[in-house]
């Protein structure tokens, strides 16, 4: 019988891609046990930004989540804030920059080293 890759593998049958690492300090902690669903999903959804050089620099804009499935504007606003507050996420620069939108706003995943 063959086998169908559909990715990178090795022998073992083992995806080689990227992953997120989500410590268990994080996701046993009260403060992520109290996060909404969307929270979650959106904490998620910036982690999977990260590629080991750019904590700091992750969007979190409609355009960009629209493309990963977020319709809602405020829904993603509401679980952005809840982030914020909970300190899962750190704002780290606001204005414009080349190649950036005016008041775009680039997050930084606390638990993640760059």
């Amino acid at each position: 019988m063959v086998r169908k890759v559909t990715g990178k593998s090795n022998p073992s049958g083992r995806d080689l891609g990227r992953f997120i690492a989500l410590p268990h300090s994080v996701i046993n902690s009260a403060a992520y046990l109290n996060l909404s669903m969307h929270a979650r999903a959106l904490l998620i959804e910036i982690a999977k930004q990260f590629n080991s050089g750019n904590n700091g620099k992750l969007l979190v804009t409609k355009a960009v989540m629209k493309k990963r499935g977020w319709n809602s504007s405020s829904m993603l606003a509401k679980a952005k804030k809840e982030l914020l507050d909970n300190n899962f996420i750190f704002e780290t620069f606001k204005g414009h920059r080349p190649g950036l939108q005016p008041k775009q706003l680039q997050q930084l995943v606390k638990w993640l080293k760059s």
